[in-house]
């Protein structure tokens, strides 16, 4: 099988930057974006519905529904982020809590999550901007 120039080019960069790092003239890593992700495998390995997984992760129910059927085709971060999840979930969730991105975890299939579905039971900002936000009796605003 004969390998073409671009191919050849490429493998030659690759080798070049590999020789880089290992002299430390280069420092980092580049990380390889997978052009699919099948992310129902994903989700039904954790044992979750759509809506669940959506919600413990922070994707939209539609984007996960869609990604399920080829509708559309998540974007190049949330191919990682998924890749990530399928890897270890756990890394995930603890990330998301340290960052303060998310309240307490609840266990899938658990009431406690918006529409009693598992997963994030509060976001506190939320819950912040909820509670300052004026009652409004008698149909008139403030």
């Amino acid at each position: 099988m004969a390998v073409s120039d671009a191919d050849f080019a490429n493998v030659m960069e690759g080798l070049g930057e590999a020789a880089d790092y290992v002299r430390g003239a280069r420092k980092g890593y580049r990380v390889h974006v997978p052009e699919t992700v099948d992310v129902k495998s994903i989700r039904t390995k954790l044992d979750m519905s759509q809506a669940e997984f959506a919600v413990h992760y922070g994707f939209s129910v539609n984007a996960v529904r869609d990604w399920e059927q080829k509708r559309r085709r998540p974007e190049a971060a949330a191919r990682v982020l998924l890749k990530v999840i399928d890897h270890d979930p756990a890394v995930v969730e603890r990330a998301l809590v340290e960052a303060g991105l998310i309240g307490v975890l609840a266990p899938p299939g658990t009431q406690g999550a918006p529409g009693g579905m598992g997963g994030v039971i509060a976001d506190q900002e939320e819950r912040k901007r909820k509670a300052a936000r004026p009652v409004h009796r008698g149909g008139r605003k403030p």
